[in-house]
């Protein structure tokens, strides 16, 4: 038994004498090094060396104020310090699985005209939708599927603009602060649950709902869907218009 539990020891990073070591104190409960040592068969010079070497690695500690006293910490012990460690291992792993991928995907040869970047995590999305929101300094044209990230947004550039997919029309929506800048669509007749951003050379499609975002580096990618925006742009002010209430003949004033 003793070989196979040694064999374990030693699978969690123990030397062989210091498994033999560690048994000894589970045997002692707590006990002088020199007495340590001799349950063990090893030289105390030796057992002074690895119970130091043990106490680092979490497996003893040393006994109230004796300084030359130790004892073996309880294997309950050890299985939370290992829980905790396989905590901490898998959430490096997630974190280096987020950053690889982010880095393989920014990664571009010299000839390539066009940088994608991918975010599949909370934190991820949060970053990029500050950077749109922002704009990064430049203008911004937004498709977005409801009014909820219009007041987050960066309107104080007065080219920046916003088609929205609401049921209300572009006057019931912040009219005063975005009298230009925003054209509301029909959200029945166009009910995408994304957001599309456009600003400098870059592109941006954000879904909170799948948790998922990708940004597009490229000026001739990015020129081609402006020009889709400007004609969403226009094709959103007549059906705004159209989506507005007429005024009955009885309350039309005519002017003689």
């Amino acid at each position: 038994m003793d070989k196979t539990v040694i064999a374990k020891l030693e699978d969690l990073g123990l030397s062989r004498k210091e498994a033999l070591l560690y048994l000894a104190l589970l045997a002692l409960d707590e006990a002088p090094v020199q007495v340590i040592a001799k349950t063990a068969k090893l030289e105390r010079s030796t057992a002074y060396v690895l119970l130091e070497s043990l106490e680092k690695k979490g497996f003893a500690e040393r006994a109230g104020n004796e300084v030359l006293h130790y004892r073996a910490c309880e294997p309950s012990e050890l299985l939370r310090t290992a829980d905790t460690a396989v905590a901490e291992a898998k959430q490096i792993n997630d974190s280096m699985q987020t950053i690889a991928k982010e880095l393989e995907s920014v990664v571009a040869g010299p000839d390539l005209a066009l940088r994608a970047t991918y975010f599949d995590t909370a934190e991820g999305l949060a970053t990029l939708r500050r950077e749109v929101e922002s704009g990064s300094g430049s203008d911004v044209r937004a498709l977005l599927h409801d009014t909820s990230s219009v007041g987050t947004l960066d309107t104080k550039r007065a080219h920046s603009r916003f088609i929205i997919a609401t049921g209300k029309t572009t006057r019931d929506v912040h009219s005063k602060t975005f009298s230009e800048q925003v054209r509301a669509i029909p959200r029945d007749r166009y009910p995408f649950t994304s957001d599309l951003f456009i600003f400098g050379n870059t592109l941006a499609v954000l879904s909170d709902a799948e948790e998922f975002a990708i940004r597009i580096e490229s000026s001739d990618f990015t020129a081609v869907v402006t020009e889709a925006f400007e004609l969403a742009w226009e094709e959103a002010a007549r059906l705004d218009t159209a989506s507005r209430p007429k005024k009955s003949r009885g309350t039309e004033k005519h002017v003689r």
